[in-house]
């Protein structure tokens, strides 16, 4: 019965755990095979791949799943990481776009890290807040149930504390 779960779960999220890793393995195949000093505009090919279809794959895989917040933050994710991978995959003495694209990419994560500390922030107010409900979190911010219920509960008991501590009820 457990594997029949598990196998629902990676049937319902196949861009994660089928689409990603086999792009990814398909493009080191054509990196490590590749005469790069033949086609030295190849790097292009890669860049495609993983800074534009994939994120693309993922905006219209789960357009209806995510809340347009949700989406957009793990898309553009996506395109960092394909962007960092890229880095990696492509010969030094190949890479032109990519020397213009790293220094875009430090700024880049730096709004992005901002970002992410801007919907960390409301996330931790919903959850501190006193009518705090696991729906809403899951809801509002795309945060599984489970983890949803637990933020709901850490939120309580500290508060709980701290009205134990302060003398307040």
């Amino acid at each position: 019965m457990a594997s029949r779960s598990f196998l629902n779960g990676v049937l319902r999220h196949w861009y994660f755990w089928i689409a990603m890793p086999l792009v990814v393995a398909i493009e080191a195949a054509f990196v490590f095979t590749l005469p790069w000093n033949e086609y030295p505009r190849a790097e292009w090919a890669v860049l495609f791949d993983l800074c534009v279809f994939l994120p693309a794959l993922h905006l219209i895989v789960y357009r209806k799943a995510l809340s347009r917040r949700a989406l957009l933050i793990r898309t553009v994710a996506i395109a960092g990481l394909g962007l960092w991978l890229s880095r990696y995959l492509v010969p030094a003495e190949s890479q032109q776009a990519l020397l213009h694209l790293a220094k875009l990419h430090g700024g880049l994560v730096g709004v992005v890290i901002v970002f992410e500390l801007g919907v960390m922030m409301l996330v931790i107010r919903a959850a501190f807040a006193r009518d705090a409900d696991p729906q809403r979190l899951e809801r509002d911010f795309a945060v599984p149930p489970l983890i949803a219920r637990l933020m709901v509960w850490e939120a309580r008991f500290w508060r709980a504390l701290a009205g134990w501590f302060s003398g307040r009820k």
